[in-house]
């Protein structure tokens, strides 16, 4: 049987310290005691937990690689096991129930290969063989409002109609944010500890942790294990390196944490740097909404000119079918009868009118294209642009060549001084 813990790599720091959390019995066993109201867990030690999310390596891949897979002894040396399976989420991920059950048949499978290895070939194909129960659970840290539903059906269509013939289950979910800084201090244990720095989310929730006694959290960590201690500094560090904590003043913060001096670091130390790390964050998340708002916009503009492009190119097509038809009925109307050359003339009139209007129409569009470059000119220039910097813009926009920017340029500033 494959014991042992392995941290595989994730590009979400946030979902690696949740695995961090998962990984260790003692932590995971706090959490199943302390956060899941199910009364067979609520004697549940860290010697009955048995990480086995190696075996599950080529279901979880990189995307999903804080999700941690265990199978607990609920009863001692009895053959009765709980596998437990525990996501950890920060944004709404409204397929994590069919995400979920893709871990329940892999684990079932793998504990029936188990069986037939331990016991006898075709075990499985008996009467008295069960597989054994899973616990799903969804730990989410986010503040949007989990919309999700914890049902598989829901995501199945005709579900209501065939309920009795598909599969269904429900997944346990605590949400973060359900508890308050008070409640996670009454556990008073690890994992509630770093439940709460993990809800450090804004300047807010900083100024609220400064709030709280400072024997408060020294209490906590007073007999924590070093290996412990080691693991909730190395989760405040993350979330410093997040906030782009210059480094030396992130060290500093982390040993009042080793140093078992955690409710001086909250009480006394200077947050400026955080709050600063956080006004940081904030005004890059609103320069990255701007851009994408400006790139959305330059996106729908491109479109409609396309489908404007589209549009005139389609209907030139069909004044040219039309003109070919005309021509064609004129020369048979001229073999025919002179008389009918009147009305030969009278078709390429009209023809000439149907060019005209749309020479008119293309001429019209020309100069609301004109019109649109110089109100992009003129809104650059007002928010300080360069004449290169709008030049270049223009080029991009619009997809004119350096000439032809250089002339509408040369144009704006010379009707505008």
């Amino acid at each position: 049987m494959q014991t042992g813990k392995s941290f595989f790599r994730n590009s979400r720091l946030r979902d690696s310290g949740s695995k961090m959390i998962f990984d260790d019995p003692i932590l995971c066993a706090q959490f199943l005691r302390d956060y899941v109201d199910i009364p067979i867990l609520k004697d549940i030690r860290p010697e009955d937990i048995e990480d086995v999310s190696e075996r599950f390596v080529p279901l979880i891949g990189e995307e999903r690689n804080a999700d941690t897979v265990k199978r607990i002894n609920l009863y001692g040396r009895t053959p009765v096991y709980l596998i437990s399976l525990i996501e950890h989420k920060t944004e709404v991920d409204y397929n994590v129930s069919m995400q979920i059950f893709r871990y329940m048949v892999y684990i079932w499978e793998d504990y029936e290969k188990e069986m037939e290895r331990a016991y006898n070939r075709g075990i499985s194909r008996t009467k008295n063989f069960k597989y054994p129960p899973v616990l799903p659970i969804v730990y989410y840290e986010g503040r949007e409002e989990w919309g999700a539903s914890p049902q598989l059906k829901d995501r199945i269509l005709c579900s209501e109609s065939l309920q009795e013939y598909i599969p269904n289950y429900s997944y346990y979910l605590v949400k973060l944010q359900d508890y308050s800084n008070q409640i996670l201090l009454d556990k008073k244990d690890e994992i509630s500890l770093i439940m709460l720095i993990n809800k450090i989310q804004s300047r807010e929730d900083v100024d609220k942790l400064r709030e709280i006694p400072a024997e408060a959290f020294d209490d906590i960590i007073e007999d924590t294990p070093e290996r412990l201690l080691d693991m909730i500094a190395m989760i405040f560090r993350t979330l410093l390196i997040q906030l782009n904590i210059p480094e030396q003043e992130t060290e500093e913060m982390v040993g009042k944490v080793k140093v078992r001096k955690m409710g001086e670091l909250f009480a006394n130390a200077d947050f400026d740097d955080i709050r600063q790390g956080w006004q940081k964050v904030k005004d890059a998340r609103k320069k990255a909404e701007r851009y994408e708002k400006e790139a959305e916009k330059a996106q729908e503009r491109a479109a409609n000119y396309q489908r404007e492009a589209e549009s005139y190119q389609k209907e030139a097509e069909s004044y040219q079918k039309e003109a070919e038809t005309y021509q064609r009925e004129a020369e048979n109307y001229q073999r025919e009868a002179a008389g009918y050359q009147k009305e030969a003339q009278n078709y390429h009139k009209e023809l000439e009118e149907y060019r005209q209007k749309y020479k008119s129409e293309a001429i019209r569009n020309r100069k609301r294209e004109m019109r649109y470059q110089e109100q992009f000119i003129a809104k650059e220039h007002a928010e300080g642009r360069t004449r290169q910097t709008v030049k270049e813009e223009l080029q991009k926009v619009f997809m004119l060549s350096d000439q032809d920017a250089e002339n509408r340029l040369k144009r704006y500033w010379k009707q505008n001084g």
